[in-house]
Protein backbone atom coordinates (compact mmCIF):
# COMPACT_ATOMS: atom_id res chain seq x y z
CA UNK A 1 0.00 0.00 0.00
CA UNK A 2 2.71 2.23 0.82
CA UNK A 3 6.51 1.78 0.30
CA UNK A 4 8.05 4.81 1.82
CA UNK A 5 5.91 5.26 5.12
CA UNK A 6 7.95 5.98 8.60
CA UNK A 7 6.83 3.77 11.32
CA UNK A 8 5.92 4.79 14.70
CA UNK A 9 4.89 1.87 16.78
CA UNK A 10 3.45 2.82 20.51
CA UNK A 11 2.54 0.35 23.22
CA UNK A 12 1.08 1.78 26.31
CA UNK A 13 1.68 -0.82 28.93
CA UNK A 14 -0.90 -2.25 30.86
CA UNK A 15 -3.72 -0.65 29.18
CA UNK A 16 -6.82 -2.00 29.20
CA UNK A 17 -8.85 -1.05 26.34
CA UNK A 18 -12.12 -0.67 28.36
CA UNK A 19 -11.17 2.53 30.34
CA UNK A 20 -10.53 4.50 26.48
CA UNK A 21 -12.93 6.91 25.72
CA UNK A 22 -12.95 5.43 22.20
CA UNK A 23 -13.53 2.59 23.55
CA UNK A 24 -17.15 3.65 25.07
CA UNK A 25 -15.28 4.47 28.11
CA UNK A 26 -17.32 7.22 30.45
CA UNK A 27 -14.68 9.26 31.64
CA UNK A 28 -12.86 11.35 29.13
CA UNK A 29 -9.45 9.54 29.21
CA UNK A 30 -7.61 9.93 26.01
CA UNK A 31 -8.78 12.87 23.39
CA UNK A 32 -5.24 12.60 21.65
CA UNK A 33 -6.06 9.02 20.92
CA UNK A 34 -9.45 9.75 20.44
CA UNK A 35 -8.18 11.87 17.17
CA UNK A 36 -5.80 9.28 16.64
CA UNK A 37 -8.85 6.58 16.07
CA UNK A 38 -10.73 9.32 14.05
CA UNK A 39 -7.75 9.58 11.60
CA UNK A 40 -7.46 5.82 11.39
CA UNK A 41 -9.05 2.75 12.42
CA UNK A 42 -9.77 0.89 15.69
CA UNK A 43 -9.93 -2.61 15.82
CA UNK A 44 -12.68 -3.13 18.48
CA UNK A 45 -11.57 -7.00 19.30
CA UNK A 46 -7.82 -6.85 19.40
CA UNK A 47 -6.20 -9.50 21.87
CA UNK A 48 -2.88 -10.17 23.23
CA UNK A 49 -1.37 -13.73 22.92
CA UNK A 50 -0.82 -13.61 26.95
CA UNK A 51 -0.81 -10.85 30.06
CA UNK A 52 3.07 -10.44 30.62
CA UNK A 53 5.45 -8.23 28.85
CA UNK A 54 8.60 -10.18 27.64
CA UNK A 55 6.53 -12.78 26.34
CA UNK A 56 3.52 -10.22 24.78
CA UNK A 57 6.38 -7.53 22.96
CA UNK A 58 7.80 -10.96 21.65
CA UNK A 59 4.70 -11.99 19.90
CA UNK A 60 4.19 -8.63 18.78
CA UNK A 61 7.17 -8.24 17.03
CA UNK A 62 7.62 -12.02 15.77
CA UNK A 63 4.18 -12.27 14.76
CA UNK A 64 4.38 -15.74 16.25
CA UNK A 65 2.86 -17.09 19.54
CA UNK A 66 4.80 -17.45 22.43
CA UNK A 67 3.74 -21.34 22.52
CA UNK A 68 5.95 -20.87 19.35
CA UNK A 69 8.82 -18.59 19.99
CA UNK A 70 9.09 -20.11 23.86
CA UNK A 71 8.82 -16.98 25.81
CA UNK A 72 5.99 -17.98 27.94
CA UNK A 73 6.50 -16.06 30.58
CA UNK A 74 8.30 -12.78 32.01
CA UNK A 75 11.14 -11.82 33.32
CA UNK A 76 12.71 -15.37 33.59
CA UNK A 77 16.78 -15.92 32.63
CA UNK A 78 16.66 -18.13 29.36
CA UNK A 79 18.22 -21.34 28.60
CA UNK A 80 20.61 -22.26 26.08
CA UNK A 81 18.00 -23.75 23.60
CA UNK A 82 15.68 -20.94 24.21
CA UNK A 83 18.18 -18.46 23.75
CA UNK A 84 19.00 -19.91 20.53
CA UNK A 85 15.45 -20.40 19.64
CA UNK A 86 14.81 -16.78 19.93
CA UNK A 87 18.04 -15.54 18.17
CA UNK A 88 16.37 -17.23 14.91
CA UNK A 89 13.52 -15.31 14.78
CA UNK A 90 13.32 -12.18 13.22
CA UNK A 91 11.41 -9.27 14.48
CA UNK A 92 9.98 -6.46 12.80
CA UNK A 93 12.66 -3.72 13.07
CA UNK A 94 15.42 -6.16 12.07
CA UNK A 95 12.85 -7.02 8.78
CA UNK A 96 12.27 -2.98 8.31
CA UNK A 97 16.33 -2.77 8.96
CA UNK A 98 17.04 -4.59 5.85
CA UNK A 99 14.74 -2.82 3.78
CA UNK A 100 16.56 0.35 4.61
CA UNK A 101 15.09 1.76 7.56
CA UNK A 102 16.98 3.32 10.48
CA UNK A 103 15.59 1.68 13.81
CA UNK A 104 14.88 3.41 17.15
CA UNK A 105 13.79 2.22 20.40
CA UNK A 106 13.10 3.82 23.50
CA UNK A 107 12.16 1.47 26.31
CA UNK A 108 14.67 -0.17 28.96
CA UNK A 109 13.62 -3.99 29.28
CA UNK A 110 17.03 -4.44 27.14
CA UNK A 111 18.18 -7.98 26.54
CA UNK A 112 16.60 -9.73 23.05
CA UNK A 113 13.89 -6.73 22.80
CA UNK A 114 17.08 -4.78 22.01
CA UNK A 115 18.45 -6.63 19.63
CA UNK A 116 19.98 -5.07 16.37
CA UNK A 117 18.30 -1.78 17.00
CA UNK A 118 20.40 1.02 15.31
CA UNK A 119 19.49 3.14 18.52
CA UNK A 120 18.29 1.34 21.60
CA UNK A 121 17.57 4.58 24.40
CA UNK A 122 17.44 2.63 27.57
CA UNK A 123 15.29 5.44 29.93
CA UNK A 124 17.33 4.59 33.30
CA UNK A 125 20.66 4.54 31.52
CA UNK A 126 20.67 6.19 28.55
CA UNK A 127 21.10 5.18 24.88
CA UNK A 128 22.59 1.68 24.58
CA UNK A 129 24.77 -0.10 21.64
CA UNK A 130 22.01 -2.85 20.61
CA UNK A 131 25.31 -5.36 20.23
CA UNK A 132 26.97 -5.07 23.93
CA UNK A 133 29.91 -3.89 22.40
CA UNK A 134 31.74 -0.76 23.16
CA UNK A 135 30.86 1.49 19.70
CA UNK A 136 33.03 4.55 18.96
CA UNK A 137 31.59 7.40 20.64
CA UNK A 138 31.72 9.81 17.77
CA UNK A 139 30.68 13.64 18.20
CA UNK A 140 27.09 13.60 17.47
CA UNK A 141 26.35 10.22 19.54
CA UNK A 142 28.06 11.96 22.74
CA UNK A 143 25.98 14.86 22.18
CA UNK A 144 22.90 12.65 21.50
CA UNK A 145 23.59 10.76 24.66
CA UNK A 146 24.06 13.85 26.44
CA UNK A 147 20.83 15.81 25.37
CA UNK A 148 18.84 12.67 26.22
CA UNK A 149 20.26 12.31 29.86
CA UNK A 150 19.16 15.89 30.24
CA UNK A 151 15.95 15.37 29.33
CA UNK A 152 15.97 12.51 31.59
CA UNK A 153 17.35 14.47 34.48
CA UNK A 154 14.90 17.27 33.81
CA UNK A 155 12.45 14.57 34.37
CA UNK A 156 13.56 13.57 37.94
CA UNK A 157 13.81 16.95 38.85
CA UNK A 158 10.44 17.49 37.66
CA UNK A 159 9.12 15.27 40.12
CA UNK A 160 11.01 16.34 43.17
CA UNK A 161 9.89 19.85 42.51
CA UNK A 162 6.09 18.45 42.69
CA UNK A 163 6.66 17.16 46.09
CA UNK A 164 7.80 13.68 45.10
CA UNK A 165 9.80 11.10 42.87
CA UNK A 166 7.59 9.14 41.67
CA UNK A 167 7.82 5.06 41.13
CA UNK A 168 10.04 4.33 37.62
CA UNK A 169 11.42 8.17 37.77
CA UNK A 170 13.39 8.02 34.20
CA UNK A 171 10.59 6.61 32.29
CA UNK A 172 7.69 8.44 32.97
CA UNK A 173 6.24 9.41 30.23
CA UNK A 174 7.04 12.87 29.41
CA UNK A 175 10.80 11.84 29.54
CA UNK A 176 9.60 8.69 27.47
CA UNK A 177 8.07 11.53 24.94
CA UNK A 178 10.89 13.82 24.89
CA UNK A 179 13.50 11.36 24.20
CA UNK A 180 11.55 9.89 21.17
CA UNK A 181 10.53 13.64 19.49
CA UNK A 182 14.57 13.58 20.09
CA UNK A 183 15.37 10.68 18.49
CA UNK A 184 13.25 11.63 15.65
CA UNK A 185 14.52 15.27 15.36
CA UNK A 186 17.99 14.34 14.81
CA UNK A 187 16.61 11.39 12.01
CA UNK A 188 14.01 13.32 9.89
CA UNK A 189 15.64 12.93 6.44
CA UNK A 190 15.45 9.26 6.76
CA UNK A 191 13.47 6.87 6.56
CA UNK A 192 12.95 5.63 10.12
CA UNK A 193 10.97 2.89 12.87
CA UNK A 194 10.14 3.88 15.99
CA UNK A 195 9.37 1.99 19.73
CA UNK A 196 7.89 3.94 21.72
CA UNK A 197 6.97 2.40 25.36
CA UNK A 198 5.15 3.94 27.99
CA UNK A 199 5.28 2.66 31.68
CA UNK A 200 3.02 5.38 33.26
CA UNK A 201 -0.76 2.55 33.46
CA UNK A 202 1.28 -0.18 35.32
CA UNK A 203 1.27 -0.42 38.83
CA UNK A 204 1.92 1.47 41.08
CA UNK A 205 -0.05 4.22 39.21
CA UNK A 206 1.12 7.43 40.03
CA UNK A 207 0.68 10.09 38.00
CA UNK A 208 1.40 13.67 38.40
CA UNK A 209 -0.87 16.73 38.76
CA UNK A 210 -3.52 17.35 37.77
CA UNK A 211 -4.30 13.59 36.42
CA UNK A 212 -3.95 12.58 40.26
CA UNK A 213 -7.22 14.59 41.05
CA UNK A 214 -8.67 14.72 37.62
CA UNK A 215 -11.00 11.14 37.59
CA UNK A 216 -11.85 10.71 41.22
CA UNK A 217 -14.66 12.53 43.44
CA UNK A 218 -14.56 11.75 47.04
CA UNK A 219 -18.32 12.10 47.77
CA UNK A 220 -19.30 9.83 44.84
CA UNK A 221 -17.51 6.89 46.74
CA UNK A 222 -18.24 4.99 49.82
CA UNK A 223 -16.30 2.08 49.13
CA UNK A 224 -14.56 -0.18 52.22
CA UNK A 225 -11.08 0.88 53.34
CA UNK A 226 -8.53 -0.16 50.83
CA UNK A 227 -6.03 -1.93 53.70
CA UNK A 228 -9.11 -4.33 54.59
CA UNK A 229 -9.42 -4.78 50.58
CA UNK A 230 -5.41 -5.38 50.18
CA UNK A 231 -5.93 -7.97 53.09
CA UNK A 232 -7.20 -10.35 50.30
CA UNK A 233 -4.19 -10.65 48.77
CA UNK A 234 -2.60 -13.94 50.82
CA UNK A 235 1.02 -13.30 49.43
CA UNK A 236 2.40 -11.55 51.71
CA UNK A 237 5.17 -9.65 49.51
CA UNK A 238 2.94 -8.37 46.79
CA UNK A 239 0.33 -7.65 50.29
CA UNK A 240 3.22 -5.39 51.81
CA UNK A 241 4.52 -3.73 48.77
CA UNK A 242 0.91 -2.14 47.96
CA UNK A 243 -0.06 -1.43 51.10
CA UNK A 244 3.30 0.49 51.27
CA UNK A 245 2.71 2.27 47.54
CA UNK A 246 -1.14 3.02 47.94
CA UNK A 247 -0.67 3.71 51.68
CA UNK A 248 -2.35 7.28 50.62
CA UNK A 249 -5.19 5.72 48.97
CA UNK A 250 -8.37 5.27 50.65
CA UNK A 251 -10.27 3.39 48.81
CA UNK A 252 -9.87 1.46 45.14
CA UNK A 253 -12.47 3.97 43.59
CA UNK A 254 -8.76 6.32 43.89
CA UNK A 255 -6.72 3.35 42.48
CA UNK A 256 -8.55 3.12 39.17
CA UNK A 257 -8.92 6.69 39.00
CA UNK A 258 -5.39 7.22 39.60
CA UNK A 259 -5.13 4.33 36.99
CA UNK A 260 -7.54 6.49 34.47
CA UNK A 261 -4.92 9.61 35.35
CA UNK A 262 -1.84 8.02 34.15
CA UNK A 263 -4.14 6.62 31.07
CA UNK A 264 -4.58 10.75 30.64
CA UNK A 265 -1.15 11.97 31.50
CA UNK A 266 0.12 9.11 28.75
CA UNK A 267 -2.13 10.11 26.46
CA UNK A 268 -1.39 13.55 27.30
CA UNK A 269 2.39 12.77 26.06
CA UNK A 270 1.32 11.15 23.12
CA UNK A 271 -0.47 14.28 22.04
CA UNK A 272 2.86 16.21 21.68
CA UNK A 273 4.14 13.77 19.33
CA UNK A 274 1.36 13.64 17.11
CA UNK A 275 1.72 17.39 17.15
CA UNK A 276 5.34 16.51 16.82
CA UNK A 277 4.97 14.57 13.34
CA UNK A 278 2.49 17.45 11.72
CA UNK A 279 4.89 20.08 12.53
CA UNK A 280 7.87 18.67 11.05
CA UNK A 281 5.88 17.91 8.36
CA UNK A 282 6.05 14.33 8.40
CA UNK A 283 2.57 12.83 10.14
CA UNK A 284 0.70 12.39 6.17
CA UNK A 285 4.22 10.37 5.35
CA UNK A 286 4.06 8.25 9.24
CA UNK A 287 2.78 4.92 9.62
CA UNK A 288 1.21 4.90 13.30
CA UNK A 289 0.55 1.99 15.50
CA UNK A 290 -0.47 2.16 19.00
CA UNK A 291 -1.66 -0.97 21.02
CA UNK A 292 -0.80 -2.36 24.72
CA UNK A 293 1.44 -5.71 25.53
CA UNK A 294 -1.65 -6.50 27.65
CA UNK A 295 -4.83 -5.70 29.99
CA UNK A 296 -5.28 -4.71 33.90
CA UNK A 297 -7.49 -5.93 36.69
CA UNK A 298 -8.40 -3.45 38.76
CA UNK A 299 -9.91 -5.59 41.16
CA UNK A 300 -11.78 -7.89 38.55
CA UNK A 301 -11.89 -11.72 39.85
CA UNK A 302 -10.56 -10.74 42.78
CA UNK A 303 -6.97 -10.10 40.96
CA UNK A 304 -6.50 -6.59 42.48
CA UNK A 305 -3.96 -4.16 40.48
CA UNK A 306 -2.16 -6.81 37.97
CA UNK A 307 -2.50 -8.25 35.46
CA UNK A 308 -2.28 -12.35 36.06
CA UNK A 309 -5.88 -14.04 34.71
CA UNK A 310 -6.73 -14.86 31.00
CA UNK A 311 -10.26 -12.28 31.24
CA UNK A 312 -10.67 -9.68 29.01
CA UNK A 313 -9.53 -6.99 31.02
CA UNK A 314 -6.21 -8.65 31.14
CA UNK A 315 -6.21 -9.49 27.26
CA UNK A 316 -8.60 -6.79 25.91
CA UNK A 317 -6.06 -4.17 24.16
CA UNK A 318 -6.67 -1.20 22.11
CA UNK A 319 -5.31 -1.20 18.52
CA UNK A 320 -5.48 1.50 16.32
CA UNK A 321 -3.66 2.25 13.25
CA UNK A 322 -3.16 5.28 11.36
CA UNK A 323 -1.43 6.89 8.40
CA UNK A 324 -1.13 6.72 4.77
CA UNK A 325 -3.71 4.06 2.79
CA UNK A 326 -5.33 3.56 5.85
CA UNK A 327 -8.88 4.72 5.93
CA UNK A 328 -10.22 7.33 8.75
CA UNK A 329 -12.94 6.57 11.30
CA UNK A 330 -13.30 3.31 10.09
CA UNK A 331 -13.93 0.30 13.29
CA UNK A 332 -13.40 -3.12 13.13
CA UNK A 333 -15.87 -5.20 14.52
CA UNK A 334 -13.72 -8.92 13.42
CA UNK A 335 -11.49 -10.64 16.27
CA UNK A 336 -7.80 -9.73 15.63
CA UNK A 337 -4.51 -10.72 17.49
CA UNK A 338 -1.14 -9.06 18.62
CA UNK A 339 -0.01 -11.94 15.91
CA UNK A 340 -1.30 -10.38 13.21
CA UNK A 341 0.09 -7.22 13.48
CA UNK A 342 3.73 -7.77 11.74
CA UNK A 343 1.87 -8.90 8.34
CA UNK A 344 0.10 -6.61 8.45
CA UNK A 345 2.32 -3.89 8.84
CA UNK A 346 4.68 -5.85 6.02
CA UNK A 347 1.68 -5.70 3.56
CA UNK A 348 0.67 -1.91 4.04
CA UNK A 349 4.54 -1.02 3.09
CA UNK A 350 4.79 -3.27 0.44
CA UNK A 351 7.36 -5.91 2.04
CA UNK A 352 7.61 -8.77 0.22
CA UNK A 353 7.28 -11.76 2.69
CA UNK A 354 9.99 -14.65 1.71
CA UNK A 355 8.07 -17.27 3.86
CA UNK A 356 4.68 -17.36 4.12
CA UNK A 357 4.68 -19.41 7.32
CA UNK A 358 7.02 -17.34 9.70
CA UNK A 359 4.41 -15.70 11.25
CA UNK A 360 1.25 -17.27 12.96
CA UNK A 361 -0.82 -14.55 12.37
CA UNK A 362 -2.29 -12.99 9.02
CA UNK A 363 -2.43 -9.42 6.97
CA UNK A 364 -5.18 -7.43 8.16
CA UNK A 365 -5.22 -5.78 5.16
CA UNK A 366 -7.97 -7.35 3.88
CA UNK A 367 -10.37 -6.08 6.55
CA UNK A 368 -8.71 -2.39 6.35
CA UNK A 369 -9.93 -2.82 2.55
CA UNK A 370 -13.21 -4.08 3.09
CA UNK A 371 -13.05 -7.52 1.26
CA UNK A 372 -13.79 -9.43 4.22
CA UNK A 373 -15.65 -8.47 7.14
CA UNK A 374 -14.20 -10.85 9.38
CA UNK A 375 -10.64 -12.98 9.65
CA UNK A 376 -10.48 -14.95 12.90
CA UNK A 377 -12.59 -17.76 13.83
CA UNK A 378 -10.95 -17.40 17.37
CA UNK A 379 -8.08 -15.85 19.64
CA UNK A 380 -5.92 -17.89 21.64
CA UNK A 381 -3.86 -16.96 24.61
CA UNK A 382 -1.89 -18.65 27.72
CA UNK A 383 -0.20 -17.52 31.06
CA UNK A 384 2.93 -18.55 33.11
CA UNK A 385 3.69 -16.44 35.48
CA UNK A 386 1.36 -16.72 38.79
CA UNK A 387 -1.05 -19.81 36.93
CA UNK A 388 -0.34 -21.95 34.03
CA UNK A 389 -3.28 -21.62 31.77
CA UNK A 390 -4.64 -21.26 28.42
CA UNK A 391 -7.37 -19.73 26.70
CA UNK A 392 -9.49 -19.67 23.76
CA UNK A 393 -11.72 -16.97 22.84
CA UNK A 394 -15.01 -16.36 20.40
CA UNK A 395 -17.41 -13.98 19.88
CA UNK A 396 -19.96 -16.24 21.69
CA UNK A 397 -17.82 -18.12 24.29
CA UNK A 398 -14.37 -18.01 26.55
CA UNK A 399 -12.66 -21.60 27.66
CA UNK A 400 -10.20 -20.88 30.24
CA UNK A 401 -8.12 -24.12 31.25
CA UNK A 402 -5.17 -24.82 33.62
CA UNK A 403 -2.72 -27.39 32.52
CA UNK A 404 -2.79 -29.53 36.03
CA UNK A 405 -4.89 -28.99 38.95
CA UNK A 406 -1.49 -27.40 40.61
CA UNK A 407 -1.08 -24.56 37.72
CA UNK A 408 -5.08 -23.68 38.61
CA UNK A 409 -2.87 -22.27 41.58
CA UNK A 410 -2.25 -18.19 41.41
CA UNK A 411 0.56 -18.15 43.25
CA UNK A 412 0.21 -14.14 43.89
CA UNK A 413 -3.27 -14.61 44.98
CA UNK A 414 -2.97 -17.78 47.03
CA UNK A 415 -6.30 -19.14 45.49
CA UNK A 416 -7.74 -20.66 42.28
CA UNK A 417 -9.41 -18.10 40.11
CA UNK A 418 -12.69 -19.37 38.56
CA UNK A 419 -11.32 -23.23 38.86
CA UNK A 420 -9.06 -25.32 36.96
CA UNK A 421 -11.55 -25.16 33.70
CA UNK A 422 -13.85 -21.77 33.36
CA UNK A 423 -16.46 -21.62 30.24
CA UNK A 424 -17.92 -18.10 29.68
CA UNK A 425 -21.09 -17.40 27.59
CA UNK A 426 -20.08 -13.92 26.34
CA UNK A 427 -23.17 -13.25 24.69
CA UNK A 428 -25.13 -13.56 28.08
CA UNK A 429 -21.89 -12.79 30.58
CA UNK A 430 -19.44 -10.56 29.23
CA UNK A 431 -18.01 -9.24 32.65
CA UNK A 432 -16.83 -13.52 32.56
CA UNK A 433 -18.38 -13.80 36.33
CA UNK A 434 -20.83 -17.08 35.77
CA UNK A 435 -18.71 -20.00 35.47
CA UNK A 436 -20.71 -22.61 33.19
CA UNK A 437 -18.36 -25.29 32.48
CA UNK A 438 -20.57 -28.05 33.63
CA UNK A 439 -23.85 -26.81 32.43
CA UNK A 440 -23.39 -26.62 28.74
CA UNK A 441 -21.56 -29.50 27.72
CA UNK A 442 -21.98 -28.93 24.13
CA UNK A 443 -20.49 -25.73 24.01
CA UNK A 444 -17.37 -27.10 26.35
CA UNK A 445 -16.91 -30.03 23.86
CA UNK A 446 -16.84 -27.75 20.64
CA UNK A 447 -14.67 -24.72 22.37
CA UNK A 448 -12.20 -27.07 23.94
CA UNK A 449 -11.52 -29.18 20.88
CA UNK A 450 -10.70 -25.88 18.77
CA UNK A 451 -7.65 -25.16 21.67
CA UNK A 452 -6.39 -28.48 21.26
CA UNK A 453 -6.43 -28.41 17.78
CA UNK A 454 -4.66 -25.18 18.00
CA UNK A 455 -1.64 -26.31 20.76
CA UNK A 456 -1.14 -29.69 18.21
CA UNK A 457 -0.19 -26.97 15.65
CA UNK A 458 2.79 -26.73 17.54
CA UNK A 459 3.44 -29.26 19.14
CA UNK A 460 6.03 -28.37 21.23
CA UNK A 461 6.09 -30.90 24.21
CA UNK A 462 9.07 -29.18 26.15
CA UNK A 463 6.70 -26.30 26.22
CA UNK A 464 3.97 -28.50 28.27
CA UNK A 465 5.64 -28.00 31.41
CA UNK A 466 4.46 -26.52 34.50
CA UNK A 467 5.43 -23.41 35.25
CA UNK A 468 5.62 -24.27 38.76
CA UNK A 469 8.31 -26.47 37.67
CA UNK A 470 11.88 -25.53 39.63
CA UNK A 471 15.06 -24.33 38.10
CA UNK A 472 18.31 -23.65 40.13
CA UNK A 473 19.32 -20.15 38.69
CA UNK A 474 23.10 -18.95 38.97
CA UNK A 475 23.23 -16.08 41.51
CA UNK A 476 23.93 -13.74 38.52
CA UNK A 477 20.76 -14.39 37.09
CA UNK A 478 18.81 -13.84 40.47
CA UNK A 479 20.20 -10.78 40.66
CA UNK A 480 19.23 -9.73 37.60
CA UNK A 481 15.78 -11.28 37.56
CA UNK A 482 14.35 -10.16 41.16
CA UNK A 483 16.33 -6.44 39.87
CA UNK A 484 13.60 -6.58 36.80
CA UNK A 485 10.78 -7.52 39.33
CA UNK A 486 11.84 -4.95 41.72
CA UNK A 487 11.39 -2.79 38.80
CA UNK A 488 8.03 -3.62 38.10
CA UNK A 489 6.60 -3.23 41.32
CA UNK A 490 6.42 -7.50 42.12
CA UNK A 491 9.26 -6.77 45.13
CA UNK A 492 10.68 -4.62 47.45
Amino acid sequence: MQSKSNVVFVIIDALRARNLSCYGYSKPTTPNIDLLARQGMLFEKAFSCTNVTDSSLTSIFSGKYPINHGIISHGIPLSDKKLKKISEIQFLHEILKSQGYLTLAVDWLKRWHKRNYDVYYDLFHGQQDPHGISKKRTIKYKMLKAAANAIRLLGMKKAYKRGKARLGYGREAETVSAVAMNLIKRNLKRKFFIFIHFWDTHAIYNPPQPYVDKFYHHEDTEQEDLGKVLDQIRNQGRREYLKEHLKEAPNTDYVIAQYDGAIAYADHELGKILNFLEDHGISEKTLFVLTSDHGESLTEHGILFDHHGLYDVSIHVPLIISGPGIPSGKRVDGLVQHVDLVPTLLDILNIPISNKNMFDGNSLVPLITDEVSSMRPAIFAEEAYYERKRAVRTNDYKYIVALSKRDAFCRCCQSIHGGQEELYNLRKDPDETQNIVGKDHKAKEAIERRLLDWVKLFDHPALEKSSTEKRTYSREEEKEVIERLRKLGYME
